[in-house]
């Protein structure tokens, strides 16, 4: 499970550890609400235009599209399996 997590998840934690871009919480919103994006952008407290900007960048480390049910169902899978972990 670890290395699905690390597969489907790496991209995006890599990211915010290096840039401070809370890519992990809009990949979280966008799976939370997967039909309102207005919904998904003000539980991240963005505008709707950053958080356009950030599925973008999103979908492009991912080289995927958040619009694809399979990519939305993997991503839920790691997102839940991640929020999960043990502390290490």
């Amino acid at each position: 499970m670890q290395a699905f997590v690390e597969g489907v998840l790496g991209p995006l934690l890599e990211h915010d550890a290096e840039h401070r871009t809370g890519l992990v919480a809009v990949a979280r919103a966008c799976v939370e609400h997967p039909t309102n994006r207005k919904r998904a952008a003000a539980t991240c407290h963005m505008s709707r235009s950053v958080f356009y900007q950030r599925l973008h960048l999103i979908e492009s480390l991912l080289d995927a599209d958040l619009d694809d049910g399979r990519t939305l169902a993997a991503l839920h899978v790691a997102l839940v399996a991640y929020g999960q972990r043990a502390p290490a």
